[in-house]
C-alpha cells in the first residue's frame, strides 16, 4: 500500500482487484429476471412452490414469501438470465 491511515474511513490505499470501480452494487445483475406468482392461501404456498421449482428448475437464485392481506402471501423469485 502506498501511503498510512485510512481514506474516507477504508483502510484500502488501492482498489482490489474486484472492485476497480470504488462503487457498490446497486442495481440487480441485468441478467437475472423477478418472477412473481399470483397471490396464494398460506396452505398453497408448498404447491405454488413446488409448481415454480419445476418451471425455473436451478434457474432460481433467490424466493420471497410475504404476506399481502389476511392469509394471502406474494412469491417472488430471482431467476438468473443464463439458465432460462
Amino acid at each position: 500500500m502506498s501511503g498510512d491511515g485510512p481514506i474516507n474511513g477504508s483502510p484500502h490505499v488501492e482498489p482490489c482487484s474486484n472492485t476497480s470501480s470504488r462503487r457498490s452494487a446497486t442495481s440487480p445483475s441485468s441478467c437475472e429476471d423477478v418472477i412473481s406468482v399470483d397471490p396464494v392461501p398460506f396452505y398453497l404456498i408448498p404447491q405454488a412452490l413446488i409448481r415454480e421449482m419445476q418451471q425455473y428448475g436451478d434457474a432460481i437464485s433467490e424466493m420471497y414469501v410475504h404476506r399481502t392481506r389476511g392469509h394471502v402471501y406474494q412469491i417472488t423469485l430471482i431467476v438468473r438470465g443464463e439458465d432460462l
